[in-house]
């Protein structure tokens, strides 16, 4: 296996990859797939999900795979908007998007799976939690993937062998908050994160549905020398397309414009040589 995964607590885990200048190690951050909705793009989801699975790039959910706004007691809720498979009554709705979703996502290197408002709703009002019935579902098929917080840390780690280690790179993952925003996208979130995360090489947020990533310039002081590094903030937009043609809806009735759609590739490149400061973090939305 290209990669170990380590839990240390609810919200923490590590990812150990082998240390090698020629091959980078990259990764998949998904997010707000809204698994059961009829306006998921199932299509789109698959394609880069076999991306991740034909080069064995771990894939993390960020939160909101799940949309089940569908079930008892669910202000929000609309039989309407569901896939025709999940119209079902009852707790049948949620026992059957769990082993459909297990059944989806075992063909896939599902590293990690967190929470997102979704999830919390469903959990609050009906007491149980579909990402934790989802992971054990899969490591019940022999998968190794591990249950996230709503927020959470993940350390990948490249590994010389013989427990030595040649550098590491900190995520924090958080599903996200608050509305976005028309005009900002969310991005003034960004310097309220990185004051209270100064530990952090990368802050992943979903939520909003909106795509974009940006570096931000830290002055830092290591090993009694005065140095610059960066922390890279990004946002995932997810998989639902609650705009459409645009002629009626949710969205559209709020006077919301049309969102993105897809996931992340994170690419972490080893240094060539020890003289190099840093390894090199890439990003690519994919396409």
């Amino acid at each position: 296996m290209s990669h170990i995964i380590t839990e240390h607590s609810r919200n923490l885990h590590s990812v150990r990859f082998p240390f090698d200048t020629q091959r980078p190690f990259t990764a998949l951050l998904a997010s707000d797939v809204h698994w059961d909705s009829k306006k998921c793009d199932r299509a789109l989801l698959k394609r880069h999900f076999d991306e991740a699975a034909e080069i064995g790039a771990p894939i993390f959910i960020a939160g909101d795979w799940f949309d089940a706004m569908q079930g008892k007691y669910d202000p929000r809720g609309d039989k309407s908007e569901l896939r025709p498979e999940y119209q079902v009554g009852g707790q049948a709705y949620f026992d059957t998007v769990v082993s459909d979703s297990v059944e989806f996502l075992k063909k896939y290197p599902v590293a990690l799976i967190g929470q997102g408002n979704h999830e919390t709703s469903v959990l609050k009002r009906q007491e149980t939690n579909l990402i934790e019935r989802t992971v054990a579902g899969l490591r019940a098929l022999g998968r190794q993937v591990h249950m996230g917080g709503y927020g959470g840390w993940v350390r990948f780690t490249a590994d010389r062998g013989e427990q030595s280690t040649a550098f590491s790179i900190l995520m924090k993952y958080f599903h996200g908050s608050g509305g976005g925003g028309m005009m900002t996208h969310g991005t003034l979130s960004t310097r309220r994160q990185a004051s209270f995360m100064p530990d952090a090489d990368i802050i992943w947020n979903g939520h909003t549905h909106d795509q974009w990533m940006m570096a931000m310039a830290r002055e830092r002081v290591k090993n009694n020398s005065i140095c610059q590094d960066s922390v890279h903030i990004v946002r995932t937009p997810g998989y639902k397309d609650d705009y459409g043609d645009g002629s009626h809806g949710w969205a559209v009735e709020r006077g919301m414009p049309p969102k993105p759609r897809g996931s992340l590739w994170l690419t972490i490149r080893s240094r060539a040589s020890e003289g190099e400061r840093w390894p090199v973090i890439d990003f690519r939305f994919t396409t």
